[in-house]
């Protein structure tokens, strides 16, 4: 018999999947997993990465930080995520294979969100509630 469900069990218990997005190729899924901390009370995403085909899903971010928003580079090498840091919001650029480091690209004090590379993988748009008014 499963446990009764509670107030608790629907705020802090359940892990939600959201924003899928397949590789160009088709092959793989990007997505995230949102959690809350019950002690903290704090909601963590992170970014994970599995075939179509189904197998093990890997983490692609790490628990120490929120990340989302993951987009795949028109060659499906790479990702480009948002991530929270202690002065804003963090763009990385997440290699789809472990074969090379992630790089950060740029940090902004205000929210960062609608990444869309461009057709030749060469740049990054995005938009931010910055506001220089």
């Amino acid at each position: 018999m499963s446990a009764p469900l509670t107030p608790e069990t629907l705020a802090y218990g359940i892990t939600l999947p959201s924003d899928p997005h397949i590789s160009p190729d088709g092959k793989r899924v990007a997505y995230t997993l949102s959690t809350v901390d019950g002690e903290t009370k704090s909601r963590r995403t992170r970014v994970w990465l599995r075939t179509v085909e189904g197998g093990e899903a890997q983490a692609l971010t790490s628990t120490g930080q929120s990340a989302s928003g993951a987009r795949w580079s028109p060659n499906g090498t790479d990702l480009a995520v948002t991530a929270d840091v202690d002065d804003g919001t963090a763009i990385w650029v997440l290699p789809a294979s472990a074969d090379t480091a992630p790089r950060e690209i740029t940090r902004h004090i205000f929210g960062v969100d609608d990444l869309a590379w461009s057709p030749d993988d060469a740049m990054l748009a995005y938009t931010t509630d910055y506001d220089p008014d």
